[in-house]
């Protein structure tokens, strides 16, 4: 319930174009990732790899955005995943991977923004989800970056920075 109610709320920030107020939550990012990736079913290859850091930050944003980039990477990428996250002074970088095809050039230049039905055989698919995603982002201060891995595959890369009424990091 607690999901669908997070998804009715960001449907409504979609047709509103504008974001709640005040949903802001203090995290340890390794350990709410850790709980993330456990709720996967264990056949699933998730690799983390995101160090202890303590963030203040719309919780169900973060949780349904990681969802949807998770979901995308297991069923159009090959395993393994991997969920990555790195602090480069006050922005956050947090970054999904997969190993499969990855998208074409165009489509990359055109994502989140415009879905593209035939890549990956997404015929069934309309492209909300990384339209949250983008969304959620841009609440935080920064963006959704789309590009291809070196090893192969897709890099899903959100960029969060501060903003004047949440400095995103927690000093403990």
């Amino acid at each position: 319930l607690r999901q669908l109610a997070a998804i009715s709320t960001q449907l409504g920030v979609l047709a509103d174009q504008e974001l709640p107020a005040d949903i802001h939550e203090p995290i340890s990012l390794d350990d709410f990732c850790r709980r993330l990736v456990a709720s996967y079913p264990a056949n699933e290859r998730l690799v983390l790899a995101v160090p202890r850091l303590f963030l203040f930050i719309d919780l169900l944003g973060l949780e349904r955005s990681l969802c949807n980039l998770i979901d995308n990477a297991l069923e159009y990428g090959r395993p393994p995943v991997t969920l990555s996250a790195l602090r480069q002074g006050s922005s956050l970088r947090i970054l999904v991977e997969d190993r499969g095809d990855g998208l074409r050039s165009p489509t990359l230049l055109t994502m989140p923004t415009s879905s593209r039905a035939d890549d990956r055989q997404r015929q069934r698919h309309q492209g909300l989800g990384l339209l949250l995603v983008d969304r959620f982002c841009r609440s935080q201060g920064g963006r959704l970056l789309l590009r291809q891995c070196e090893a192969g595959g897709l890099r899903a890369e959100m960029l969060l920075q501060p903003t004047p009424t949440n400095p995103l990091f927690q000093n403990l």
